[in-house]
């Protein structure tokens, strides 16, 4: 992965959680494994993507929430 690509997905993760915070106050950029968005009461899978795959980022997301039994979405930004 290219540092932009890199940078770029961090940018996206900020403005979802700035988005978000507008609401959940204590809405925050989870860093590491886990959740994308923290603070907030579902679980929230950011990309930033080239291509479009839609199934792999829901795999993704299930897979943790059928272990915390949040519900979860994804936001996908497209170049």
């Amino acid at each position: 992965m290219t540092q932009h690509r890199k940078y770029r997905g961090f940018a996206t993760e900020r403005i979802v959680a700035q988005y978000l915070s507008t609401v959940w106050a204590n809405a925050n950029v989870g860093r590491g494994k886990g959740k994308d968005i923290t603070g907030v009461p579902f679980d929230c899978e950011v990309k930033a993507r080239k291509g479009f795959n839609p199934l792999a980022t829901i795999r993704q997301y299930q897979a943790r929430t059928a272990l915390s039994g949040d519900v979860g979405f994804a936001v996908l930004r497209l170049n």
